[in-house]
C-alpha cells in the first residue's frame, strides 16, 4: 500500500545538494547554471524560493527536461503544461497499484475542467489568493457554469480537498488558500480561453480593457494565451482594441485616442523657436 507523507520545502543548501546528485552523470559543467537560470528573478520561469524549486519531485522534473526548457524561448505555458502533466498523470503512472482518487469529480479530466474554470473566473476578477469565503464564491460560480457527469458529488469540501491534497495545485495556510505557484492560475486562464469560442474570448478582452493595470499581478496569462494561439489573440483581443481607437475618427482624434489608450502618461516638450533663434548667436 501507500502512505501519504508531507515534505517540508528544501532549503537552499538542500536544493544545491540535490542538483549536484541529479547532475552527477552530466558531462556539461554548465548544466547546473542552466537549471538555476530558470529561477532567476525577472528572467527565469519560476520563483527561486517557490514550490517548484524547493520540491524534490518537481526539481527532478526540471533537471530531466532541461534541454526542452532551454528551447522554450520564454514560453511559460509549455513549462506549466509539463509540470501539471507530471503532477496529475505522469507521477502516478510509475506506481501501478496507486489510483489517485478525486472526491469532487469523477476523473482527472473533469478535475482539469473545473479547476481551469476556477482559475479563469478568479483571474478575471483579479483575485489571486483566497480566504474561505472567496474560495466558496468561485466554487459556486464554477458549479453553476460547468456540466459534470455526476454533479451531486461536486461539493465544496471535496473540491477544496482535491485542489489542495489530491492534485496539489493549492495549499491551505492559516486562514488562506494559495496556489503552489501563481503561474498555474495564469496557465489555466490562458488554456480556458484557448478552448473558449471567439465571442466569449472577445468579451474577455473587452472586460480586461476596463481593468486597472495595478489589478494585474503580471501579464503572463495573456502572454501564454498568445503562445497557445497567436491568431486567436490577434482576432479576439488586439484587433478589437485597435478598432476602438481607429474606427470613425479623423487623424487628430485617432492620435489622441492612441495616446490615451496605450500609455499611462505622456510627457511633451514645447520649443519656442523664436527664443532659440534669438539666443543661439549669443
Amino acid at each position: 500500500g501507500f502512505v501519504r507523507v508531507y515534505l517540508h520545502p528544501l532549503n537552499e543548501d538542500q536544493v544545491d545538494q540535490l542538483l549536484d546528485k541529479l547532475l552527477l552523470r552530466k558531462q556539461d559543467t554548465d548544466e547546473k547554471k542552466t537549471v538555476m537560470s530558470f529561477f532567476e528573478p525577472g528572467t527565469g520561469y519560476l520563483r527561486r524560493d517557490g514550490f517548484v524549486a524547493t520540491n524534490p519531485t518537481l526539481l527532478t522534473v526540471i533537471v530531466s527536461n532541461c534541454e526542452k526548457l532551454k528551447e522554450l524561448n520564454g514560453d511559460k505555458s509549455s513549462l506549466y503544461e509539463m509540470l501539471y502533466d507530471v503532477l496529475i498523470r505522469g507521477h502516478d503512472e510509475e506506481k501501478e497499484a496507486f489510483d489517485r482518487f478525486f472526491h469532487s469529480v469523477g476523473s482527472s479530466e473533469e478535475f482539469t475542467q473545473v479547476f481551469r474554470a476556477f482559475c479563469s473566473l478568479s483571474y478575471m476578477d483579479g483575485v489571486f489568493e483566497f480566504d474561505h469565503r472567496t474560495f466558496e464564491k468561485y466554487f459556486k460560480d464554477v458549479k453553476k457554469q460547468e456540466e459534470l457527469e455526476n454533479p451531486n458529488i461536486f461539493l465544496l469540501a471535496g473540491f477544496e480537498h482535491d485542489v489542495c491534497a489530491t492534485a496539489c495545485m493549492m495549499y491551505e495556510q492559516e486562514s488562506g488558500i494559495y496556489y503552489i505557484d501563481p503561474g498555474f492560475q495564469d496557465y489555466f486562464f490562458a488554456e480556458y480561453y484557448y478552448f473558449e469560442d471567439t465571442e466569449k474570448t472577445k468579451e474577455m478582452g473587452e472586460a480586461l480593457r476596463h481593468r486597472q493595470m495595478k489589478s494585474f499581478r503580471n501579464l503572463d496569462g495573456l502572454r501564454m494565451l498568445y503562445h497557445m494561439s497567436p491568431a486567436k489573440t490577434e482576432v479576439c483581443l488586439i484587433l478589437p482594441f485597435l478598432k476602438e481607437i481607429f474606427k470613425g475618427t479623423d487623424n487628430k482624434e485617432t492620435f489622441m485616442r492612441f495616446l490615451s489608450y496605450g500609455y499611462k502618461e505622456c510627457v511633451y516638450t514645447e520649443i519656442d523657436d523664436a527664443a532659440v533663434k534669438r539666443y543661439m548667436p549669443k
